[in-house]
């Protein structure tokens, strides 16, 4: 079953609406009205990376996407990169304790710029995980990044093909209640 799937073909600064029953609309942060690019699959949107007040999706809370015990997550978008810069969140599921990232696919790492790939909180919530193909991806190309985590295991594919894998685990949370972005 789908949490939420987004076509992003909404025109101007209203809601992007999920295509599912669960009805996980998002709403927009800091747009314009000129976001909506050609996609892939449907629409788009292009998010102009600014640091500050940068475009934003806002959805339900992560809770709501991912159920009480988020320890399995499938989580597939495109994307399309002219420019990746250190550590750009492409979607994230925060912790409501923290504020930490518990889950988040990436586009770029400290060291790794033009890569994509995901990071995970660890187990014991100490730290993160990157699980990252250093390939480059900087190049205005569609790629679909698909991020799964199974219990303990963690797997990468890019436009279907396994890039990588571990048994780094991620943190589970219950109760989390912070908007997935």
């Amino acid at each position: 079953d789908y949490s939420g799937v987004w076509h992003l073909d909404e025109a101007g600064t209203g809601a992007r609406f999920d295509s599912t029953l669960a009805g996980n609309n998002l709403s927009t942060t800091n747009y314009e009205g000129d976001e909506a690019v050609v996609g892939k699959i449907s629409g788009a949107d292009d998010f102009d990376g600014a640091v500050t007040n940068p475009d934003i999706l806002i959805g339900p809370s992560s809770n709501a996407i991912t159920g009480d015990n988020l320890e399995n997550i499938t989580f597939s978008v495109w994307v399309n990169h002219s420019e990746i810069t250190n550590n750009g969140y492409i979607a994230s599921i925060k912790r409501l304790s923290t504020g930490s990232t518990l889950f988040s696919l990436d586009a770029g790492t400290d060291t790794e710029i033009d890569s994509l790939g995901f990071l995970t909180a660890n187990a014991g919530g100490t730290g993160h995980n990157w699980l990252v193909d250093g390939d480059s991806y900087n190049d205005g190309e569609w790629y679909y990044l698909t991020a799964v985590v199974n219990g303990p295991s963690r797997y990468l594919y890019i436009d279907g093909d396994l890039k990588g894998s571990d048994s780094l685990d991620m943190q589970s949370v219950t109760g989390n209640t912070s908007a997935f972005t």
